[in-house]
Parts: C-alpha cells; sequence; structure tokens
C-alpha cells in the first residue's frame, strides 16, 4: 500500500505495507503505536522536512497498519501543510483568495474556509476570512477583529484561538480538517505580526503592485 502525504511544496512518498491483523498481537500493538505516537509528538507542531520524513519511515519500520494510526498521520500532515505555508511566506507568496463580497480599497482576502465557533456540532456554522486588515467571521453572528487590536494567535488540534487585548471579543474557531487549522494559524499569525510591527502599510502597497486591480 502507498500512502502519499503532501502539502503545498512538499510531497513525501511513503511506502507502508499492511500487516495481516495477526502479525503484531494486541500488546505488542500497543508498545508500536506508543513508540510512533511519541515520534509524533517529538517532533511537534513545526518540524522540519527531514523529522518528518524520519517519522513516517518509522511507520513503514514498524510495520503499523493505517487505520491503526490515520489521526497521528493527520497531524504530520497538518505539520507539513503548516511548514509549507511558511516557507511560501518567507519568500514574498502570501496566498490570495478571490471572493464575491467586496472589500474595502487595498485590503486582500489570504484565506477563507468554512468553520465553527466552537468545538460541537451545535455551535454556529460560518465561514471565515482572514484578509490584509481583518479577522472575519460571517454566520448568525457576524465578528470582525482588526488585527491590529489581537495580542495572540495560536492553534489548537483543529482550532484556531485568536486573543484580543480586552478579552471580550476574542474567538476560537474549529476547522473540519487539521490541515486547514494548520494554515490558517501560519497565515494568521504572520497578518497579525504585520499588524502588530507597523509592517501592514508596506505587505498591502507590495500586494497592491503584484495583483493589480
Amino acid at each position: 500500500m502507498v500512502l502519499l502525504v503532501g502539502g503545498t511544496c512538499d510531497v513525501l512518498m511513503v511506502a507502508m505495507t499492511v500487516p495481516s491483523p495477526e502479525d503484531h498481537s494486541g500488546e505488542e500493538l500497543a508498545v508500536l503505536l506508543a513508540r510512533f505516537r511519541n515520534a509524533v509528538n517529538a517532533i511537534g507542531d513545526a518540524p522540519t522536512g527531514q523529522q518528518m520524513e524520519e517519522v513516517l519511515t518509522l511507520a513503514r519500520t514498524l510495520g503499523l497498519r493505517e487505520e491503526d494510526i490515520i489521526d497521528d498521520v493527520a497531524r504530520v500532515r497538518a505539520a507539513m501543510a503548516a511548514a509549507a505555508m511558511r516557507n511560501e511566506i518567507a519568500v514574498g507568496r502570501m496566498p490570495v483568495v478571490q471572493i464575491e463580497s467586496s472589500l474595502p480599497p487595498g485590503d486582500v482576502c489570504h484565506f477563507a474556509a468554512p468553520v465553527r465557533t466552537g468545538r460541537r456540532r451545535t455551535d454556529q456554522a460560518g465561514r471565515l476570512l482572514l484578509t490584509s486588515s481583518w479577522l472575519k467571521f460571517s454566520g448568525t453572528n457576524d465578528l470582525s477583529i482588526a488585527w491590529t487590536q489581537v495580542d495572540e494567535v495560536r492553534r489548537s488540534g483543529n482550532d484556531l484561538v485568536v486573543s484580543v487585548g480586552d478579552r471580550t471579543r476574542g474567538c476560537r474557531l474549529s476547522f473540519p480538517t487539521l490541515e486547514d487549522a494548520a494554515r490558517c494559524s501560519v497565515i494568521a499569525a504572520h497578518l497579525s505580526e504585520l499588524a502588530q510591527t507597523g509592517s501592514l502599510a508596506v505587505e498591502r502597497t507590495r500586494f497592491a503592485t503584484m495583483h493589480p486591480l
């Protein structure tokens, strides 16, 4: 069996042999899974390409079945997606998303995805936009937060957690996939950093030059 794991720039092809169920006893499988998951935890959310390749190769070496490590592989894929996005941003290639709704002059949308305002299925569903100036959630109750107001952006699993100074307008947004959450967190952190360092005007000018109307 071949497992394909890839991001925007990096694609790792790892051939995984699927063992028959009798290959590992329950106790042995538990030990092998613990070893693999320790390796995944050790590389964290910002691993190097070599670390990710080593972890995926370890899964093949241990003879683990895909169904046993599907959640762990999703974490590695999310880390790869985040790493690829950081690499794109580092060389000046922020994503640009075309949207139907209008934005103020000079504002550019860099990310769009469906989200929920919490972890439960009953939480409000809507659409998230990350623009040059704003984090915007459109749903039953709309929310807009300027990047200049954001104190911290972090990812917690499938969730993006945004904190603001007065702690009254922060939010937790849940994504359907880890990869979406990973990419979004990198872009959001970058936009927040630009706003805090006063570089937003320079970035806007550069994007206006690269993407004229």
